[in-house]
């Protein structure tokens, strides 16, 4: 709830309004941000050795774990406090975004990208971080040794395409098995919460089209996801 009110509040865009075009995100980046990060992203640009912290090196493995494009794009709003990191509010949303997505490309720029995986929407893929994607991806199947391929496409290519029709049902049966996952290991909290992902990010998006074909398939998905959070709730 805070983060939707700060959203509001300031008029930040929490998921981008269409994607990126290419050559702008990189013309960004090399205006904006590679006189400090580097050109590859490594914290080594030319202004990087007068600077206390350094800037940050977007291809260590650790940024898996901590950065979302949203996260990203925030940062490029507001810029941290105590760094050189400076806000950019003359940036437009769609400006932000175009750089918070080129950034989270540069630490698979040495994988070759396999398209042949899941699709992912471009809100879904603003949202999340690496480790997060990996996680569903192996969840949908993917086998760890296509990881590094798939995540490769998914930042390299897919947020500049439209890739978003028909993926948020792959998003379903991601969370479907993390949950699984989850309850076999005796967390019914963790459990629980993904199945209600799977619900927002997965089934509603995709709700209307499925009325459309067969309203009785969306009634029964609907009980069947109701009952599941239900019986986890009760025991």
């Amino acid at each position: 709830g805070l983060a939707d009110d700060l959203l509001a509040s300031y008029s930040i865009g929490a998921v981008p309004t269409s994607p990126p075009v290419p050559s702008r995100a990189a013309a960004l980046y090399a205006q904006q941000c590679a006189a400090c990060h580097g050109s590859a992203g490594r914290g080594d640009g030319p202004k990087a050795k007068s600077l206390d912290p350094k800037p940050a090196n977007y291809t260590d493995a650790r940024m898996a774990v901590r950065l979302s494009p949203a996260r990203v794009a925030a940062t490029i709003r507001f810029g941290v406090s105590g760094t050189a990191m400076v806000p950019f509010p003359q940036l437009s949303d769609d400006d932000r975004y175009a750089l918070s997505f080129y950034v989270l490309s540069l630490r698979h720029m040495d994988v070759a990208p396999d398209p042949a995986g899941p699709a992912y929407g471009l809100a879904y893929l603003a949202s999340h971080t690496d480790e997060s994607l990996a996680r569903d991806l192996e969840a949908a199947g993917v086998a760890k040794e296509r990881l590094p391929a798939v995540l490769s496409d998914l930042r390299r290519r897919a947020p500049y395409e439209d890739r978003g029709s028909g993926s948020s049902l792959t998003i379903a049966r991601g969370k479907v098995e993390r949950a699984k996952t989850a309850l076999a290991a005796g967390d019914r909290k963790s459990a629980r919460a993904l199945l209600i992902d799977a619900y927002l990010e997965g089934i509603e998006p995709a709700e209307p089209a499925i009325r459309a074909g067969d309203n009785a398939l969306a009634v029964m998905i609907e009980e069947h996801y109701g009952a599941l959070r239900a019986g986890l709730e009760a025991s």
